[in-house]
């Protein structure tokens, strides 16, 4: 009769200790679960942020564009200092140059119409800031995905 009684307990015992086994499985697979997720949401951000870096790029690059094409479409030209694109040609001779362009700019919910100097000069600055905060989400990218390579591996 003894001898059932602890086979019994040895076998509860194994029970236990499996049980025991699966939720330390179940714990590490939702850590690395967790892991991937923020992976995969450090890339959806930079996707973001990159969109918005070629919008930026397009923008500037459309001033560029308008520029050859006010001084002439000649490679290489540029307009001379001081003097605002097309306003040479739009100035009738004794009269004051017109006035420096300006462009609707959006801010968040509602737009403002800016001076072209300025425009410029926050386009180049968003570009710029963009770039750093790609490569800083870049970086840490890799870190993630080390650390998550690290924590499967420790799977095997």
């Amino acid at each position: 009769m003894q001898a059932t009684v602890d086979l019994s307990w040895a076998a509860a015992q194994a029970k236990v200790d499996a049980i025991e086994q699966v939720r330390a499985a179940q714990a590490h697979q939702t850590k690395v679960e967790g892991a991937g997720e923020d992976v995969l949401a450090v890339k959806e951000r930079l996707v973001d942020l990159d969109r918005r870096r070629n919008q930026l790029r397009e923008a500037i690059a459309s001033f560029r564009r308008r520029d050859r094409q006010a001084a002439g479409d000649k490679p290489g030209a540029v307009p001379a200092a001081g003097v605002k694109a097309g306003a040479a040609n739009n100035t009738p001779s004794g009269s004051t140059p017109a006035k420096e362009p300006k462009h609707w700019v959006s801010f968040g919910d509602f737009f403002i119409k800016m001076p072209e100097p300025k425009v410029r000069t926050l386009l180049k600055a968003d570009y710029d800031s963009l770039g750093d905060q790609i490569e800083g989400l870049r970086s840490t990218i890799h870190e993630r995905t080390d650390a998550l390579l690290g924590m499967e591996q420790g799977d095997e």
